[in-house]
């Protein structure tokens, strides 16, 4: 599949209009309340570093200009239709700051508190407008310092304050920590899918 010419955009859905029926179901049924919430904290926070390092092996070497080509992918599991349209630097710009807000989210909860903010898909769609330098260097950073941050901060893995996610339900910050390796799971598949794609003509 060849990407679409920048004057000519694909045609795709809004920003947070969901995932497929089906995968919503899963998602809210059966991944939420089973896999989530009996997951293994310690596993779970390994999944989640190895993803870190997957990601920044596969950009490493990329050029600029291939960092920030936007490249049409097919609709992943886990990904949005808007979703599809992204440059490798617009991931990682997303994941940064996706990343780092779930980070808050999860020591926050494990306090026992109010994060005091409603989770809205449409909203942390990255911008890209990010340099390609910048985007590289924030989510090194992040994969850096989120897990050291986790071990430090986190009070209570169980406690039962929860922040509502709008496909998955209420979460507590067990959920939220689990959640972290499947966000960057989808990524790292988008990303790889993107470079297979560097090389078409626009």
């Amino acid at each position: 599949m060849t990407s679409p010419s920048p004057k000519e955009p694909p045609k795709l859905a809004k920003p947070g209009a969901g995932l497929p029926f089906l995968e919503s179901l899963v998602l809210r049924f059966y991944l939420g309340p089973f896999v989530a919430k009996k997951s293994d904290w310690d596993k779970a926070g390994r999944d989640f570093e190895a993803l870190n390092a997957k990601i920044l092996k596969a950009v490493e070497g990329l050029s600029p200009e291939q960092l920030r080509k936007r490249v049409l992918v097919p609709r992943l599991p886990g990904l949005e239709d808007s979703s599809r349209y992204w440059s490798i630097a617009m991931a990682l710009e997303h994941l940064a700051f996706v990343g780092g807000k779930m980070v808050e989210i999860i020591v926050v909860l494990s306090r026992g508190e109010n994060p005091g903010v409603r989770v809205d898909i449409a909203q942390v769609k990255p911008a890209g407008k990010e340099t390609v330098e910048a985007s590289v260097r924030n989510f090194q950073n992040f994969a850096e310092t989120a897990r050291a941050t986790l071990s430090r901060d986190v009070v209570d893995r169980d406690n039962k304050a929860t922040l509502h996610h709008p496909w998955f339900g209420p979460f507590n910050a067990r959920q939220w920590h689990w959640l972290l390796a499947p966000h960057e799971t989808v990524h790292y598949k988008q990303i790889k899918e993107i470079k297979k794609r560097l090389s078409d003509p626009d």
